[in-house]
């Protein structure tokens, strides 16, 4: 049963409204014209005109399907969100992946009851480590937009330390077209609006990667997880040997602040990577970095890195690859989408 509160007072009692029929994961879209949509969907995406109530659709109103792709039996569409840009209209949703991240996706139009785009990706293979909720604008002088994430940690079979937190990516709308990005810190300023602060400098894309063996069949070359696409549909390193390692040489000697790592979901047997990244000046002699051989995060690792020493070569060791739900070896789900170091050179 879906029910609709509406207040004209954030102060004043809300009003309770029971809408008629059943519908999956409701947004609601009050356009300037006065009109009311609601997005909803599960296995497809729908949307219609409300009445004026908010009780029932609009007699004669508008209604249509807009998106029915369902790729294989463990994706469905959650949290249809919709919103209204520049005069465009923008559609919002993210994958049913048993509480874990999801890439997200997203459709536009001119005119709502027009020719929508095909669904395009947004963020990376893993909507950085969460699942897309909604999109909100800041106050302000300056407008600014972030698309709002959850992050359902505490429902884990592998409890995440943090738990469920929100996750908050700035992005930005041009003309049908959408973008975000993740940043470590994001600062809200009353005159501003939302201020990405990345930590430190993009050390590593674009750099040449060397593995220890050579990579598996349907493997993209090892440069991919340089190359600054993380996408589900970008290419990854898979290997065919393990274990394995992934070396990166540094254009300079650096001081690295945080390493963000991004490995492949199958949306529906998530799995665990095993690993350690270490440090070198040489290229012989390796310093343990981050130790995450013990680690249960599925999708995107935010990696602070407390070490305050300068390194010139970067490697990734990759021991074991887990399903986090049976913990099961899952060797057949490796891919590692993006490496990316952040900090200052020398």
């Amino acid at each position: 049963k879906t029910y609709i509160y509406r207040t004209k007072n954030i102060n004043e009692p809300w009003e309770k409204r029971s809408l008629d029929g059943v519908y999956h994961h409701p947004s609601l879209l009050f356009d300037e014209d006065g009109r009311i949509y609601m997005g909803y969907g599960f296995n497809e995406v729908r949307i219609l005109e409300l009445n004026d109530t908010l009780t029932a659709p609009k007699e004669g109103g508008f209604e249509r399907l807009l998106v029915e792709e369902k790729q294989d039996a463990y994706i469905s569409y959650e949290g249809a969100h919709f919103y209204k840009k520049d005069g465009t209209y923008y559609f919002f949703s993210s994958k049913a992946s048993g509480w874990y991240p999801s890439q997200t996706m997203y459709a536009s139009a001119n005119r709502i009851d027009g020719k929508w785009s095909p669904l395009k990706e947004i963020g990376n293979n893993s909507t950085y480590g969460v699942q897309f909720n909604y999109v909100q604008q800041t106050a302000g002088t300056r407008k600014t937009l972030g698309l709002w994430g959850f992050h359902w940690g505490a429902q884990y079979h592998h409890r995440d330390p943090d738990g469920t937190f929100t996750r908050i990516s700035p992005a930005t709308f041009n003309h049908g077209y959408a973008s975000m990005n993740y940043f470590r810190f994001v600062e809200f300023h009353d005159q501003y609006g939302i201020i990405p602060v990345q930590n430190g400098r993009n050390l590593t894309l674009g750099t040449t990667v060397v593995p220890s063996h050579a990579p598996d069949d349907g493997s993209a070359a090892p440069d991919c997880i340089t190359d600054g696409s993380d996408m589900a549909s970008s290419p990854y390193f898979k290997s065919n040997h393990y274990p394995y390692s992934l070396t990166i040489e540094l254009p300079q000697p650096s001081r690295i602040s945080e390493i963000n790592l991004a490995t492949r979901l199958v949306n529906g047997s998530e799995t665990a990577y095993k690993y350690t990244i270490e440090g070198s000046m040489d290229g012989q002699e390796y310093q343990t970095l981050i130790d995450g051989r013990n680690s249960w995060i599925v999708g995107f690792h935010i990696l602070p890195v407390e070490d305050r020493s300068a390194y010139k070569f970067l490697r990734l060791n990759v021991f074991q690859i887990i399903n986090v739900h049976n913990n099961h070896p899952a060797t057949w789900a490796d891919g590692i989408y993006e490496f990316t170091a952040f900090g200052f050179p020398l």
